[in-house]
């Protein structure tokens, strides 16, 4: 049962909670001989490496990092996991572009913590994961898919509400706009 994530990590990212929530599901599913934590592209950030082992404790077992992979083979990397962890903090305001990439694979993605924002609300358009406000939130998203891959079932998310935020969809709809509004100069 793997968990990704891809990408630099920050200081404002409730990873805490993560992990904490990680405990929790551990404690609760017995399950701690299947499930691997992969953080893809940190190998080569000591510090981001160290406070990852920090924060994890007694969780490092579980912990993989790798180095940098090609755009194409992280994508790969993503689609073959069962769960993305997406982090950030309640009360922020921007948009980590990674989420289109975790998107486009259409796996689950697990929102860590609930911005109760843009984030939030991309992921329940596209219907592509769950935001979660504490621990206790990561620990039954953890259960719930934990319980798919069990059963061999890959939890794919639905393509139809992501696929309008792939790039032909949005190139298509800027190209609409930049239309409308040439229309409107000439």
């Amino acid at each position: 049962f793997v968990i990704a994530y891809g990408g630099t990590l920050y200081q404002h990212q409730r990873i805490d909670i993560f992990f904490a929530g990680v405990r929790k599901f551990l404690a609760k599913s017995n399950s701690p001989g299947d499930v691997e934590i992969v953080f893809y592209g940190i190998s080569a950030h000591p510090e981001m490496m160290n406070a990852i082992k920090k924060e994890a404790k007694e969780l490092n077992n579980l912990i993989k990092f790798t180095s940098k992979y090609s755009y194409q083979e992280v994508l790969k990397k993503f689609r073959e996991s069962h769960v993305l962890l997406l982090l950030t903090s309640e009360g922020a305001d921007w948009l980590n572009a990674k989420v289109f990439d975790y998107l486009a694979v259409k796996r689950p993605i697990l929102l860590v913590q609930n911005d109760h924002g843009v984030m939030q609300n991309l992921l329940a358009t596209a219907q592509g994961g769950f935001s979660a406000d504490t621990d206790e939130d990561v620990c039954h998203f953890l259960l719930g898919e934990y319980a798919r891959f069990k059963k061999g079932d890959l939890n794919e998310t639905p393509s139809e509400n992501i696929d309008s935020f792939s790039r032909e969809k949005q190139a298509e709809v800027l190209f609409k706009v930049l239309t409308s509004e040439l229309k409107n100069i000439v």
